[in-house]
């Protein structure tokens, strides 16, 4: 659900144009000063991932999409089943395929960002599978 909504709702965001653009590349700043000290920070990016991805969520106008987004996002960013022991390394790694997304927007290749934020989507969906703790808690 989440790669459906995602998809139609960035695509939409590429065809507004690059004034919508403008408050993605906003963000490259912010990723970058997480990255400068992902050691201390890496607990900040889920608010910065979630702020990036509400850009095109929002400007998709679904309400329908908007509110699963919010549950999506607290299940991905905060779901206490995450193996948390390579958490900085996912956000590292997720924070660098943001900047290559707003690198692209950035030069206006729009196809390109596509791409990437698709590789991101996928990305997403594999480190999902295999941090979550499949094992029951007692």
């Amino acid at each position: 659900m989440r790669e459906m909504f995602e998809r139609k709702a960035f695509r939409t965001f590429l065809a507004a144009g690059s004034a919508a653009h403008q408050e993605a590349i906003a963000l490259k700043y912010e990723h970058l000063t997480i990255l400068d000290n992902i050691e201390q920070d890496y607990l900040l990016f889920p608010r910065l991932d979630e702020k990036l991805h509400r850009i095109w969520i929002d400007g998709y106008g679904n309400r329908f999409v908007r509110d699963f987004f919010e549950l999506i996002s607290l299940v991905f960013h905060y779901h206490y089943r995450w193996n948390k022991l390579d958490e900085m390394e996912r956000n590292r790694d997720a924070a660098h395929q943001h900047l290559k997304i707003i690198t692209a927007l950035e030069t206006d290749q729009l196809s390109e960002a596509e791409l990437l934020f698709l590789e991101h989507l996928s990305h997403a969906k594999e480190t999902l599978i295999a941090s979550v703790s499949w094992v029951p808690t007692k």
